[in-house]
Formats: structure tokens, C-alpha cells, sequence
């Protein structure tokens, strides 16, 4: 028998989003970014529902956005996921290729024993227009230090 502990790998939504004029002074991108933590997260029962080696599809985050009241319109979304190897090492996987949304439409963990996470701060960008837009593949100018861009290892 071999025990191991868990691997944890992060989930960062990205994504454009157009909210609905619901009459309240409330900050509508932390109120969607608490609620993709919630959904997003193992140790919640009513949400993915994640589990050691599941995966976790881009449709199924785009309709939870989309069927938010206070969201009217959702556009270029991805999925990007850090994980940090047995050797110290991190890596970045992105559900947009250099083609666009593909073969990469879900996030798999690395291991069987790996359980993906939600990152505690999602990139949310307000957009003006309800127009589809493809996701953009993401690149050094769209990370952020110590959240998506990681220098060095251990």
C-alpha cells in the first residue's frame, strides 16, 4: 500500500462579462468571483462537486456564469491551471491553444491523487458589448506575479 497526500492544482477563470442593471450598488465582479469559489470548490457540497482526478469542462463554468441573475452576457472564456510538480517545478496549462478552444475545452489533473482548487482571485474583465468573442490565449502580460506567473521553484 502506498499513501500519498493530496496534489493541489489551481483554477483560474477567465473570462469577459456584462452585468445586468439590477438596481443594487453592489461590486457584481467580487460577488462573481466569491461565487465561482464557492461552486469551484471540493470541500462545498453544492458545488462542482470536484473530486480526486475529475476533470472540470469550460461549458459547465459558462453556463454557471451565464445562469448567474446578475450576469447578462459572458464572453472569452478559459480555463488556465498552475500546478507545482513533485520536483519543485510549476506548470501552466491554458483551455485556449494557439488554434483556439479545441481539444482543450477541460482541465485534468496531472495525477490521480491531484484536486483542482479555485484560485482565490478569477480575471474578470467588464466588457461594454454583447458581442462572442474567442478567448485569447494567455500570455506573460496577462499573469500575475505569484498567482499565475511563478519565478523559480522551491
Amino acid at each position: 500500500i502506498e499513501i500519498t497526500n493530496p496534489r493541489y492544482e489551481w483554477i483560474q477563470v477567465r473570462c469577459g462579462v456584462v452585468f445586468e442593471e439590477l438596481g443594487q450598488r453592489t461590486n457584481y465582479t467580487e460577488l462573481l468571483n466569491k461565487d465561482l469559489n464557492s461552486y469551484l470548490n471540493p470541500f462545498i457540497p453544492l458545488g462542482y462537486e470536484l473530486d480526486f482526478g475529475k476533470q472540470i469542462k469550460r461549458d459547465d463554468i459558462y453556463s454557471y456564469i451565464y445562469n448567474q441573475n446578475y450576469v447578462r452576457f459572458v464572453t472569452e472564456l478559459s480555463l488556465l491551471k498552475v500546478a507545482r510538480n513533485e520536483n519543485g517545478f510549476y506548470s501552466l496549462e491554458d483551455t485556449v491553444s494557439e488554434e483556439g478552444i479545441g481539444a482543450g475545452s477541460e482541465l485534468v489533473p496531472d495525477k490521480p491523487w491531484g484536486l483542482l482548487m479555485p484560485m482565490e482571485k478569477h480575471h474578470i474583465a467588464l466588457v461594454s458589448k454583447l458581442e462572442s468573442r474567442p478567448p485569447k490565449i494567455t500570455g506573460i502580460r496577462d499573469l500575475e506575479i505569484n498567482r499565475t506567473f511563478i519565478v523559480g521553484g522551491i
